[in-house]
C-alpha cells in the first residue's frame, strides 16, 4: 500500500439479509526519513569496522560486505574499491512506522598491479618492471632494487613470485602477486672438423638449441 490509499471492505452475501458492506478507511502513513551521518570512507585493507547506528537508534542495516546486520559490522576486505550503498530500518520513537534511512561508503585501493613478462631466459638483460601506480615497493627473489629491477642472470632456471606493494596517501594498502618463469639459456655446441682444405666441403651440425644461424652467410648457402 502507499500512503493516503483508501482501502474498501465488501461483506459477504448473507441469505435473506441481503449485502453486507462496509467502508474501512485505512490510514498509510510514510516511514519517517533517518538522518545519517556520514561514515567512511574506508580502505579495503581496513580491519572490520562498527557501523554507528544514528542518533542510538536500534535497528537493522542491510548492504554488501555486511557480517552482522544487527550490530552493523561491515568487513571491507571482502569487497572492491568503489561507493556501496547501505540501509538502516529501525523503530523511532513517536512514530508508527519503522524509520528507514540511507547512506553511501566509499571504499578505497591503490591500484597495485604491474607489469612484467610471463617468461624470460636466464641470460637476458635485467627488467625494469613498472607498476601502474609509483610508490610502492617490488619485492621477490630476482628483485636486486626495489624501485623493480628484475635481474635474470643470477637466478636458476624456475618459476618465481614477485609482489608489489603500495600504500596510498589515504594510508590504504594493496598488494599484487605474479608470476615469472626463467628459462635456461641454450648453449650451443658445434660436430665439425677443425681443419679442412680450400674447396673443401663437409657438413657441419649444431646441439643444444632449436633454431640456429650460422655466420657468416656467405659461407654456408
Amino acid at each position: 500500500f502507499n500512503p493516503g490509499d483508501v482501502i474498501y471492505v465488501l461483506g459477504e452475501q448473507v441469505p435473506g439479509c441481503g449485502l453486507q458492506s462496509n467502508i474501512l478507511n485505512l490510514d498509510i502513513k510514510e516511514a519517517p526519513e533517518i538522518a545519517m551521518d556520514p561514515l567512511g570512507p574506508y580502505c579495503t585493507s581496513d580491519e572490520v569496522q562498527n557501523l554507528q547506528e544514528p542518533n542510538s537508534l536500534q535497528g537493522v542495516w542491510n548492504g554488501p560486505g555486511l557480517t552482522n546486520k544487527i550490530e552493523g559490522i561491515l568487513n571491507p576486505g571482502i569487497l572492491s574499491r568503489g561507493t556501496y550503498r547501505y540501509g538502516f530500518r529501525a523503530p523511532v520513537p513517536g512514530e508508527l512506522c519503522l524509520g528507514i534511512g540511507f547512506i553511501d561508503i566509499e571504499l578505497l585501493e591503490p591500484n597495485s598491479d604491474f607489469d612484467i613478462p610471463a617468461s624470460v631466459c636466464n641470460n637476458d638483460d635485467d627488467l625494469q618492471l613498472m607498476p601502474k601506480t609509483l610508490g610502492g615497493e617490488f619485492k621477490g627473489t630476482g628483485i636486486t632494487a626495489n624501485n623493480g629491477i628484475f635481474s635474470p642472470a643470477i637466478l636458476s632456471p624456475g618459476n618465481y613470485s614477485v609482489k608489489y606493494e603500495i600504500t596510498d596517501q589515504n594510508g590504504c594498502y594493496a598488494e599484487k602477486f605474479k608470476q615469472i618463469t626463467v628459462y635456461p639459456s641454450p648453449v650451443a655446441s658445434l660436430n665439425a672438423p677443425l681443419q679442412a682444405c680450400p674447396g673443401e666441403t663437409f657438413d657441419m651440425q649444431g646441439f643444444g638449441g632449436e633454431f640456429y644461424e650460422w655466420q657468416p652467410k656467405e659461407v654456408f648457402p
